[in-house]
């Protein structure tokens, strides 16, 4: 779960909580998450964002990149 604020079109969250699941179980309690990004357009009409998650226990497990959303 995240929680975070919204300031003039940014967007900036905060991890709460959260687990590292695969199909055979938990992989790791110690989540660290940067996520953020940026409402665009005259009217809003995309986000741009970005994300990194990684295991605080074992650095090799992390997943980073960009994304956007329109409506």
């Amino acid at each position: 779960s995240f929680e975070g604020l919204l300031n003039q079109g940014m967007v900036e969250l905060d991890l709460v909580s959260g687990q590292l699941i695969d199909p055979s179980g938990i992989i790791s309690d110690h989540i660290r998450a940067d996520l953020g990004g940026i409402f665009t357009g005259a009217q809003a009409e995309a986000f741009v964002g970005g994300f990194a998650l990684l295991d605080a226990n074992n650095p090799a497990n992390f997943v980073e990149g960009l994304y956007t959303i329109e409506r």
